[in-house]
């Protein structure tokens, strides 16, 4: 084959056994031992190897290949011609090494060296190094393929290098450990030059970094091939990529942005996978300093190549539309105003817009309310996201610290996770550690905490993702908010956002502190678990006797609760207390014997409510420290049904005058009595318009209910086939 000249075929004994042999022999004739340095190979013959190769093998059976490469040797049998079969060898001894050369015409040559073998017998893990002649310290490349990788299945190295310079080159072959050989399965090497097509070449540094031509292709065309480009740009612009290929390619585009100083990273995209198809790339990033910024484009990881499809990169500027960037931190936010509407734009990919609103006097005890509204000015392809972020005072901070937790314990619940995140203010419990996790940051008054997160038609009153809006409570004097792509993918700088945050006063005096834990995101289940810890934040509302000294004819009343619905999740919850300190109602005993011993109660429920028409708002009673709720009903001014226990849709009246609203005196009375309001799917809210209600108890079983016997309704239900009626009885 032309081009192929394969070792000589002389086979000699391992070195190690003749030597052996050859001492002995020498020590029994009585000579004089004189140690010379070995100058051959594997049995070296005329003009051996002299990489001083040894054999400590005893092994007397196996035979090395022997061959006459020399280092730094241009002798015409080695080399390596391109395009040629190549040249076959094997590593024998373990401290072998084989020498080749090859020649290079010109500068900007690509060289492809491949070395292979059949299937592998022995354990030698392959390695080979190339360097210029005149200049050991040169290396054009090198590498190992170990033997693990490539079990019984040969080995395969096939690297590409840019070859700067014309001139001769070394090709070095060896074990990695020079502690394998493997005398049966010869491996071949050969080499391939070729120009490179990338006329940006060499460009592998900032130092070297190229104008970008348009339209002017450039190529991954070597191992480990960066190619950086440079743009020159003002404080205050943005730079749109655009990069791709026709078709699809081995390589795996990445493209990387680098500030002035070429360290800092700007953002970084790819495309994982080239094989599938053509790779399109665009993005859009901030340029916030004056000076040559650097793009560098480089295979994902470093080892695939491709000297045909190459791949196209545009890059062109403009003015950042957004007048109020740099906002992209907390320490950079944009302030507002009140009710004040500012306009940005998502311009970037991974822009963030941060802002600040101050509140004065607002704390989690002296609450106030903040209302956001974030509307896109026409379609936009990003999922824009708002985040009101406040600063924990319990959880001190210095700038630099993680701020993953919050002085906040999270702990009992009997291990319920909707009831252990429900008791954090950031929503989320760590169980394992028992801690509140926190926003990640360190803001001046303490460790951040992400108290909500709009993001999607959830939270439109439209239905629109790109319109969102809710009311929140506000249990900080500042309040930071946060406007993003919810992915952080898309961008648009060619559509803006208008945002206005308001704050205003809670106007719920039970608020001072909040009478309901806030739950965001809640859930049925999330609201069930947290019934227990609702009811440790209840407000006594005082229940007195009407005629004191006439109990048959005395009914109580409870002080009129007027509240509001003022946020989205808001929940009011109340425990009635009789005057001077007992739960309501009394566990009265009735005088009438012939009757249950203790007095049943016929309980009613005033309300008015005429805000918003679709709050339908839900009032619930609850029963002692475990029991849930007993009554439920709801009252709202809109005419839309009502699924589930609400059975009334009035903008007013008594619930209780014509059903069977009942407590039952043996088991109901002189319990704590909890009432709570809400929206029924918690999501509307009025902080304009208050509801009203009064609760009445009267000492008689309902005659509404079907268990009750008339003749002895004032004070008791003595039905002995049921002494005590289902609390929806007659449904």
């Amino acid at each position: 084959m032309e081009g192929t000249r394969k070792k000589t075929g002389k086979t000699v004994p391992r070195f190690s056994a003749l030597l052996g042999t050859a001492i002995g022999a020498i020590l029994a004739a009585g000579f004089v031992l004189l140690f010379v340095p070995w100058g051959g190979g594997c049995g070296a013959g005329t003009g051996g190897d002299s990489d001083t190769d040894v054999d400590t093998d005893t092994d007397t059976d196996v035979e090395c290949h022997v061959d006459d490469s020399q280092p730094d040797s241009t002798a015409p049998a080695w080399e390596l011609k391109s395009g040629s079969d190549g040249i076959t060898g094997y590593i024998c001894p373990p401290i072998d090494k084989d020498y080749y050369w090859f020649t290079v015409a010109s500068p900007g040559t690509i060289v492809e060296l491949k070395i292979q073998t059949g299937v592998r017998l022995g354990g030698v893990d392959y390695c080979y190094r190339i360097t210029r002649q005149g200049n050991d310290e040169s290396v054009l490349g090198a590498a190992c393929d170990y033997a693990e990788d490539h079990q019984n299945q040969g080995t395969l190295i096939d690297d590409k290098y840019y070859a700067r310079q014309a001139g001769t080159y070394f090709v070095e072959i060896y074990d990695e450990g020079k502690d394998e050989e493997d005398t049966r399965t010869p491996y071949q090497v050969s080499l391939v030059l070729a120009q490179d097509p990338d006329k940006y070449e060499p460009n592998d540094s900032k130092e070297e970094a190229k104008a970008v031509v348009p339209g002017q292709k450039g190529y991954i065309s070597y191992n480990s091939d960066s190619d950086w480009f440079k743009l020159d740009a003002t404080a205050g612009e943005i730079v749109i990529i655009d990069l791709s290929t026709q078709a699809a390619t081995p390589v795996d585009l990445r493209y990387t942005l680098i500030e002035p100083d070429g360290k800092t990273v700007v953002n970084t995209g790819g495309n994982f996978d080239g094989t599938k198809g053509p790779t399109k790339l665009h993005d859009v990033l901030p340029l916030y300093k004056t000076g040559t910024y650097y793009l560098v484009v480089k295979d994902e990881g470093n080892d695939d190549v491709d000297l045909e499809q190459g791949y196209v990169l545009t890059l062109s500027k403009r003015q950042d539309p957004d007048q109020n960037e740099e906002n992209n931190g907390w320490s950079k936010a944009t302030s507002i105003q009140s009710g004040s509407p500012v306009s940005a734009y998502l311009a970037t990919r991974g822009d963030e817009d941060w802002y600040r609103i101050s509140a004065p006097g607002v704390t989690d005890t002296n609450p106030g309310i903040i209302q956001v509204d974030l509307k896109y000015n026409g379609s936009s392809p990003v999922q824009p996201a708002v985040d009101l972020i406040v600063a924990d005072p319990r959880s001190s901070c210095e700038q630099g610290d993680a701020c993953e937790y919050l002085e906040w314990n999270c702990s009992g619940c009997e291990g319920d996770k909707d009831c252990l995140d429900a008791e954090c203010p950031s929503h989320e419990c760590d169980q394992n550690k028992g801690k509140c996790r926190g926003a990640s940051i360190c803001l001046p008054d303490g460790c951040a905490l992400r108290h909500l997160t709009l993001q999607g038609k959830e939270w439109s009153e439209t239905g629109d993702p790109r319109h969102l809006h809710t009311v929140a409570p506000m249990y900080g004097n500042l309040y930071y908010v946060l406007v993003r792509d919810f992915q952080a993918e898309k961008m648009d700088p060619d559509t803006s956002y208008t945002l206005t945050v308001t704050t205003m006063q809670e106007p719920d005096k039970y608020e001072f502190p909040p009478n309901g834990i806030y739950l965001p995101y809640a859930t049925n289940d999330q609201e069930a678990a947290t019934i227990q810890l609702n009811k440790k934040l209840a407000k006594s509302i005082t229940c007195r006797e009407t005629d004191p000294a006439h109990l048959e004819t005395s009914e109580i009343v409870c002080d009129t609760i007027e509240g509001y619905l003022s946020f989205r999740g808001d929940q009011d919850w109340y425990v009635m207390k009789m005057e001077g300190g007992g739960d309501f109602p009394p566990k009265d005993q009735k005088p009438d014997q012939d009757c249950d011993k203790f007095v049943d109660w016929d309980l009613s429920f005033e309300w008015s409510f005429n805000g918003n028409p679709d709050l339908q708002i839900y009032y619930t009673a609850f029963l002692g420290g475990t029991r849930r709720g007993t009554v439920g009903f709801c009252a709202t001014p809109g005419s839309r049904s009502v699924e589930g226990a609400c059975f009334k849709n009035t903008a007013g009246g008594v619930f209780g005058d014509d059903e069977c609203v009942y407590f039952c005196g043996e088991t109901d009375s002189a319990r704590p009595f909890y009432f709570r309001v809400m929206h029924y799917d918690r999501k509307k809210y009025d902080y304009k318009n208050p509801y009203r209600v009064t609760i009445r108890a009267k000492r008689q079983c309902p005659l509404a209910c079907s268990g009750c016997k008339a003749d002895c309704a004032e004070m008791c239900c003595p039905n002995e086939n049921q002494p005590n009626p289902p609390y929806w009885c007659g449904n």
